[in-house]
């Protein structure tokens, strides 16, 4: 039997966003690779017409960080992550649940309060 498990996978700087179709949900999971930082906050914005963004929660690398996230308006959410300890390595920060495909734009990226370069994802390939 074929699994048609879909992967997509794009690294830029040192992101990657991991794309992971479920039966009714689509999941993207942000990850970071060989970065050390204490803190990293940005902007996930969509088109509410074409998703439902469902909720997000933080990934293994960042269990002992604070976690806030909001998503007070529609097709906007942010995201923010703190530690006292520096958080360094390979590992998912965070996991996005939406309903729906579309293009998922990462913006007004800071980590240790330095920016980095917005980008895109399009969950319809």
């Amino acid at each position: 039997m074929l699994n048609l498990f879909l992967l997509i996978s794009i690294l830029f700087q040192n992101f990657n966003l991991e794309v992971l179709p479920k039966k009714d949900l689509n999941e993207l999971a942000f990850e970071v690779k060989n970065l050390s930082f204490f803190s990293i906050q940005f902007e996930l914005n969509y088109n509410p017409e074409e998703m439902v963004f469902i909720n997000v929660e933080k990934g293994e690398i960042a269990k002992d960080a604070i976690f806030a996230e909001n998503h007070k308006f529609e097709g906007k959410v942010k995201v923010a992550l703190a530690s006292p300890k520096e958080i360094k390595g390979d590992g998912k920060l965070f996991i996005f649940s939406f309903k729906g495909k579309g293009k998922v734009f990462i913006k007004n990226i800071l980590i240790d309060d330095k920016p980095f370069k917005d980008f895109e994802v399009d969950l319809r390939k």
